[in-house]
């Protein structure tokens, strides 16, 4: 078992990106945060936490930058991972509209779109799910197999993990879906919004929010971090963060067998306050035990 010692003190970003709204996701590749928004075809590259460099990735085949786009048809891009030489982002698909994902090079330049819609629909067949549960907010993978998280704030809170074989391929392979329960933040539902994987232990963030829709977005309650089991999937730890920020975006800074440094962001919704950027520290005492 993993324990965690929650010993952080005040919660305040390191940095806030104006230039971002709605921001979902994140990448740290070679000493650089990548940002995904899910109201933007555009991927956003932070090129350092302290020069504050932003550029901007078009994630249309054609190179527009299209930001900040209306709810009813923004692309509503959620999980990303970078693997094998390749970038992968992807779309919820909780609504008509967010079924595709974007590949780019190891340059971060612009590849292809694909439709993922019979593999979300082989995902929903698997778990039972209804459409108006599924809702992918995270993505962790090893070799050939990836590890989805639904987040269940529809309206029977279906939150859960989908294990994929061949998850990129037309031969893809929905081998799993796994329930997973995680504790209330003031008796509202904590949800899956993003992970990241070190060796065998996925890190996880979860969020609470007055809303029982996957497309509809409720004040926040809290959100919180956790730690669960590659293999068992069985929650190990979870803490609550902050009860003012709506953390949605995970990236693994660097790590060694003492330290582990994660980036976060949040997701103020499209109000316009831009994305506040957070840096997180785990300490590994002991073989297996971090202090946070």
């Amino acid at each position: 078992m993993t324990y965690l010692d929650i010993l952080h003190d005040t919660w305040t970003p390191i940095a806030i990106i104006k230039d971002i709204r709605g921001a979902s996701g994140l990448m740290w590749v070679n000493q650089r945060l990548y940002i995904v928004s899910d109201n933007s075809h555009v991927l956003y590259e932070y090129q350092h936490l302290h020069n504050r460099q932003l550029r901007k990735i078009s994630l249309n085949p054609h190179g527009t930058l299209e930001e900040h786009l209306d709810k009813a048809i923004k692309p509503d891009f959620e999980a990303c991972c970078h693997v094998d030489e390749k970038v992968f982002i992807l779309g919820s698909g909780s609504a008509e509209g967010r079924f595709e994902m974007v590949v780019l090079d190891h340059e971060f330049n612009f590849l292809h779109r694909a439709s993922l819609r019979h593999l979300y629909d082989d995902m929903m067949a698997c778990g039972a799910i209804d459409p108006s549960d599924f809702n992918i907010e995270g993505i962790v993978v090893r070799s050939n197999k990836a590890w989805f998280f639904n987040r269940g704030n529809g309206p029977n809170q279906r939150n859960g993990i989908f294990v994929v074989e061949n998850w990129w391929t037309d031969s893809f392979k929905v081998l799993d879906y796994r329930p997973i329960i995680l504790p209330d933040i003031e008796g509202y539902a904590t949800t899956f919004s993003d992970a990241a994987l070190i060796d065998d232990t996925i890190l996880f963030l979860a969020t609470a929010e007055k809303t029982n829709s996957v497309y509809d977005d409720g004040e926040i309650v809290g959100s919180g971090f956790g730690v669960l089991h590659l293999k068992s999937l069985e929650v190990e730890r979870f803490e609550v963060l902050t009860k003012r920020y709506k953390l949605e975006g995970l990236a693994i800074e660097s790590y060694s067998d003492e330290n582990i440094h994660l980036i976060l962001c949040d997701d103020a919704d499209n109000l316009g306050d831009g994305t506040n950027i957070f840096s997180l520290r785990l300490e590994r005492k002991y073989q297996n035990i971090w202090n946070l």
